[in-house]
């Protein structure tokens, strides 16, 4: 419990919608999820440039809103649900630029924890 799956699951800068190569890891993660019983919580990431409060989230240009790490989480948590995990499984959350790794192209993403 508590270990992190740094999958390599990215996004565009301003975008919840995965990029083209996140689809074939979400696709190998079913099938680990599908192999056991595990809960997960899908956390979601955005790029932090130092000039707002970690705490404060991404602006998402589709929806309009300021819950872009959240919609990343979200957005993953809803295709593993349309692959077939029991969604009482999952759990998501957005992280907005919390936990910053220094390159914007590994901020925009998605980190899977295994609850138990």
């Amino acid at each position: 419990a508590g270990q992190k799956l740094k999958l390599k699951i990215f996004f565009n800068g301003g975008s919840h919608h995965l990029i083209r190569n996140s689809h074939q890891v979400l696709d190998s993660l079913v099938n680990v999820l599908s192999g056991n019983k595990r809960r997960v919580r899908i956390e979601g990431h955005i790029f932090f440039d130092g000039k707002s409060a970690k705490e404060e989230d991404g602006y998402d240009f589709e929806t309009r809103t300021y819950n872009l790490s959240e919609n990343r989480a979200k957005i993953v948590y809803l295709h593993l649900i349309k692959k077939g995990i029991d969604k009482e499984r999952l759990e998501y959350e957005g992280m907005a630029g919390k936990f910053p790794t220094g390159e914007a192209s590994t901020d925009r993403r998605v980190e899977i924890v295994l609850l138990d």
